[in-house]
């Protein structure tokens, strides 16, 4: 098959995977009826703002599609809604399906997630799904929340065009004792200092875990990259017989816990499911953590990858520490549930 041909269908997979993948299941559906105005305004992310005068459009749907014919530049989106407290402690998610091209979001005033990048240094995500982790503390349960969503189009269709949007959880996560999903700190490059637990990362940017580095800025990047999580285990929590469960990579990884080395994909090449090292960016990374590495109290986790082409870094969870039992769950459920996209993709480059 012709190798262009392959690009564009891989392409098109990737992103079905990153969200077809993990057990979503929707509590707030958010899709219909959005505030909507062009200009651009950073007060207009308040949630005490009067936006009675603003235009209501559909979401998902292109603004061009809706009255503002050939419009790019920047625009805002807002919806209050009410959410009543979840029954169970899981991991929240906000899908907002595909924006085009990059996008801030803004939960109750404040900024928790954003892809791409806006003018001057504009970088497109119109193909990514937006899948952003969302603390449950940024929440206020039984009470009025306020999403604004401020959306920078450079040609084409703009806006918040397609997709499922709205609030879900993850009942992967379930399995995930420590989750290590969402920011973490992100540089291009390599370096050994970097593997240490003291290292200053500050000035580096922040970036989603999971979602394809392509997706967030760094657009056409292949080569070497390096994530980096401060987490805190409690004291509660029994220390022996952890595993990391680290989702998938594109496309090879290293790992330090603490300054120290866990291991590399040439670890567990012993467990892929699939026939040769070309496949290794779709097998789930799982490690088990030695006893003494990891410490109650402040921890640290460093993932060193080589990205070959296409798409890279951490791209799907579920991500985090977990106990062996619950190790063991999601390992038998993943061997046993192949998806649908990774099927056909295996018989395309096969």
């Amino acid at each position: 098959m012709n190798k262009y041909i392959i690009s564009l269908i891989t392409s098109f997979i990737f992103s079905a995977l990153s969200v077809s993948a993990q057990d979503f299941r929707q509590v707030k559906n958010l899709s219909g009826s959005w505030k909507f105005t062009v200009g651009d305004n950073i007060n207009w992310k308040n949630p005490n703002l009067n936006d009675s005068d603003w235009d209501q459009l559909k979401v998902p749907s292109s603004w061009e599609k809706q009255g503002y014919d050939d419009y790019d530049g920047i625009a805002w989106y807002r919806k209050t809604f009410h959410l009543d407290p979840f029954k169970d402690k899981m991991k929240i998610f906000l899908l907002l399906g595909k924006i085009d091209d990059a996008d801030e979001v803004y939960l109750n005033g404040e900024l928790i997630a954003k892809s791409g990048s806006f003018f001057p240094n504009f970088v497109s995500s119109f193909d990514a799904n937006r899948v952003y982790p969302i603390p449950m503390e940024k929440l206020r349960f039984n009470s009025d929340n306020t999403l604004a969503i401020r959306v920078y189009d450079t040609h084409a269709e703009g806006g918040i065009v397609s997709g499922k949007v709205g609030f879900y959880v993850n009942y992967d996560a379930k399995y995930v004792n420590i989750p290590l999903e969402g920011n973490w700190k992100f540089k291009t490059g390599k370096d050994r200092d970097w593997n240490k637990k003291k290292f200053n990362d500050l000035s580096w940017d922040e970036i989603q875990v999971p979602s394809f580095w392509e997706d967030q800025g760094y657009m056409n990047y292949d080569g070497y990259a390096c994530y980096r999580k401060t987490f805190v285990i409690d004291n509660d929590v029994d220390l022996d017989d952890l595993y990391l469960i680290l989702g998938k990579v594109d496309d090879f990884e290293y790992i330090y816990i603490n300054g120290k080395y866990l291991g590399s994909y040439e670890d567990i090449q012993r467990n892929f499911k699939y026939k040769n090292k070309s496949d290794i960016w779709r097998n789930r990374r799982y490690y088990r953590i030695p006893d003494g590495m990891l410490v109650k109290g402040t921890n640290q986790i460093t993932v060193n990858i080589y990205d070959r082409h296409g798409g890279g870094g951490i791209y799907e969870g579920p991500i985090g520490i977990t106990s062996k039992s619950n190790f063991q769950k999601i390992e038998e459920k993943y061997h046993q549930d192949r998806n649908i996209w990774e099927t056909i993709l295996e018989s395309i480059i096969d």
